[in-house]
């Protein structure tokens, strides 16, 4: 039966129609919106509002906010214009406005930029060939990721042939070979891919110029970066940021760095900038075993990128998923030192996590450490979370907090959850902190309806009272039928499909007068049922990642 399922969606796929992209001068309209106000307590209102739509061909936001006290502040209005070159392997993207780059030199800047990396992260890596020799009769299934994808009988000479896409991330590959005589037998193996991996011979570049504001003053910089696939399982990148016509006191910066995949599960990265930095670092991982990462970082003490005097840092976290029959025990470590001239700073994290039939416990230990030439300052912690879904309408939640220097419990938590009207959700917690001797109580009620999301919260500490209340949504305009729609979730930067199945009498591909629109049929746009509005026969498909490609079933 699952082969014939199988056989079926490929079959499927044969009568698939390509919906061609349209570019519009001028269309759609989206406005995201939040306003909180603060009655009690003394603080200032807020409002947010972001607005979004199709300019030239390319989506346009402005987004800005604004204060009961400041005002609207025009210079902190934010703006981006960004458009999409549809299969063109020399140029993907272009924006204007408010640009964020990448690499090692990467700033938030207005002004602009060109690239050609793909709009959308790429799946596919490369295809790789899984054969084999069983003998004659063998039946043999390939599983990707616990998904049947593809089967196979073996020839007369006993072999099998599976050409497999592999895709970046970790990728579970198993073969379940069954035999003539009942035979069973299983192979697996674990793929991981890189993100910043490239193909072969593939190159990526980013060019961008404009004005980064700092604490420091105005300064425009022109930055670019490229990469290069020089195997499949090593790429080679150079960044640079060039300062030109700034009042500060930076200098031209170059990096190198390389992403080279060894073996298996193990990822190692270097960079290295002239008179700046160096870096070390490299990632393991096992599904369900371990995962590892560490990095080394040595930084020029002459550098001006280096203002704080910084020597070093060195980076270590493991992270355990241990099983024990159905029960699991997650732990966890982290280390990160940091080296300056006068004194060294050391932050280290650990920890556990698990179940014992409906009750959740979590627990994090933290020390820090500031040693400096005549003295020490360290500080050590511990905090247990508990929490149980044994009763059913609330679920309750325990936080103690543990000083080890002082010998003594710190703070004593309690959070209660609870679901109310269908459709909101209550809040409550209460914090006892032992050493001030003072208690934290906070209640909160939050309304989500289908146009917006209304929540309130009232907040008391050291005898303060105060009390926020916040309302935000999303309106958008419907080119279709010439109105507005509300929905409490954001719109700015995702795409919404509109099915409209009708019966099409003269089989031309428009609907006419008297051709009758059919609400029972129903459609699957990336595994969304879809969303009705008002009291019309049309549905909308919201939320969809904006200019991926999905399939209509």
């Amino acid at each position: 039966m699952a082969h014939q399922t199988l056989l079926a969606a490929e079959s499927a796929q044969k009568d698939v129609a390509r919906i061609p992209r349209q570019r519009a001068t001028f269309d759609g309209g989206v406005a995201d919106w939040a306003i909180t106000a603060s009655p009690v307590g003394g603080g200032s209102h807020y409002g947010n509002l972001g607005l979004g739509g199709i300019i030239l061909g390319g989506d346009m936001t402005l987004s800005g906010s604004a204060d009961s006290k400041t005002g609207l502040q025009t210079d902190q209005l934010d703006y981006r214009w960004h458009y999409y070159f549809e299969d063109n392997k020399y140029i993907s993207q272009a924006n204007l406005g408010v640009i964020n780059t990448s690499g090692l030199f990467g700033r938030s800047l207005k002004g602009a930029l060109l690239t050609n990396k793909p709009q959308i992260d790429r799946k596919y890596f490369e295809t790789i060939n899984l054969d084999g020799h069983l003998g004659e009769g063998w039946e043999v299934e390939l599983y990707i990721n616990n998904r049947l994808v593809d089967f196979c009988y073996t020839d007369q000479s006993g072999d099998y042939n599976f050409l497999v896409d592999v895709n970046y991330g970790s990728s579970r590959i198993m073969l379940k070979m069954f035999g003539p005589e009942g035979q069973m037998e299983t192979e697996e193996k674990f793929v991981n891919v890189p993100y910043n991996l490239i193909p072969k011979k593939n190159i990526e570049y980013t060019v961008a110029a404009g004005v980064s504001k700092s604490y420091l003053g105005d300064g425009k910089y022109g930055q670019g970066m490229l990469y290069y696939g020089i195997f499949d399982n090593l790429t080679a990148g150079l960044s640079g940021d060039i300062p030109f016509g700034t009042g500060t006191d930076d200098k031209a910066a170059m990096a190198g760095e390389m992403t080279y995949h060894p073996i298996g599960n193990l990822i190692m990265n270097g960079s290295y900038s002239p008179d700046n930095a160096m870096k070390l670092s490299l990632n393991y991982s096992k599904p369900s075993l371990v995962g590892i990462n560490g990095s080394f970082t040595k930084y020029y003490e002459n550098s001006p990128n280096n203002r704080i005097g910084q020597l070093d840092n060195t980076r270590f976290s493991l992270s355990l998923p241990l099983k024990f029959g159905q029960r699991r025990l997650g732990l966890r470590y982290h280390l990160s030192m940091d080296r300056f001239r006068e004194y060294t700073h050391t932050n280290m994290s650990y920890g556990f996590s698990g179940s014992i039939f409906k009750f959740n416990f979590n627990y994090i230990g933290s020390s820090k450490t500031m040693k400096f030439s005549s003295r020490s300052d360290r500080e050590l912690t511990s905090q247990m979370i508990l929490s149980s879904n044994f009763i059913k309408f609330v679920r309750p939640q325990v936080r103690i907090n543990y000083d080890h220097r002082r010998n003594k419990i710190s703070a004593l938590a309690l959070f209660l959850n609870k679901r109310i009207f269908k459709t909101g959700q209550a809040a409550f917690s209460f914090e006892r902190n032992l050493q001030s001797k003072s208690n934290v109580i906070m209640f909160s009620i939050s309304l989500f309806t289908d146009f917006a999301e209304f929540s309130t919260r009232t907040y008391s500490a050291s005898g303060q009272l105060s009390v926020s209340q916040m309302q935000r949504g999303s309106v958008r305009y419907d080119r279709w039928t010439k109105g507005f729609k509300f929905d409490r979730k954001n719109g700015l930067g995702f795409g919404t499909a509109l099915i409209w199945p009708f019966l099409d009498q003269n089989y031309n591909g428009v609907r006419e007068e008297g051709e009758p629109v059919l609400p029972e049929l129903r459609a699957k746009v990336g595994g969304s049922s879809g969303k009705k509005y008002g009291k019309g026969n049309l549905y909308y498909y919201d939320g969809l990642r904006a200019y991926d490609q999905f399939a209509v079933q």
